[in-house]
């Protein structure tokens, strides 16, 4: 069985072997492999396939998906890390995009060169409040010594 993840849910995805994640966020172009697909037909644009213990991005040091905005302003990066939770050695993310989302229904969009949060969204995560969401997208991250990008999932964040 794979999984879908639109929007940061899971949807299943059956195939006739192996077990992984399927990714949908526009992050990269790959193509499906045929004994995956559903039907006989690619996923969404913009899919790729990211096998079990493949790295991932993780913010503030913690795996939570809710956070409070002291630990993240205390902590302000994103790191390549193991799904176990494990740092990925010589790792660096390259670049990354921000959309955060205020209950109110304000939105506001960044991205970064580095792994690090800007001035700016450190700004604006001052004055959010608990149930506001940080959605990482376009992560971009390298491992040394060609440090060559790959692109890493969607990571969304919730402010309690």
């Amino acid at each position: 069985m794979f999984w879908i993840i639109k929007h940061i849910r899971l949807l299943p995805l059956f195939a006739s072997m192996g077990t992984g994640l399927l990714l949908t966020a526009d992050i990269s172009r790959a193509t499906i492999p045929a004994d995956i697909q559903r039907d006989g037909h690619q996923p969404e644009t913009g899919a790729c396939f990211l096998q079990p213990g493949d790295p991932v991005a993780q913010l503030a040091f913690s795996a939570d998906t809710l956070q409070t905005k002291g630990k993240i302003l205390a902590n302000p990066f994103l790191r390549m890390v193991y799904p176990d939770g494990s740092k990925v050695p010589a790792s660096k993310i390259v670049s990354f995009s921000c959309a955060i989302r205020r209950k109110n229904g304000t939105s506001y969009f960044f991205t970064a060169k580095d792994g690090r949060l800007t001035p700016e969204m450190t700004e604006v995560i001052k004055v959010l409040l608990p149930g506001d969401e940080l959605l990482f997208d376009q992560i971009r991250a390298g491992i040394a010594p060609e440090y060559q990008p790959k692109f890493l999932p969607p990571l969304a964040i919730r402010l309690r």
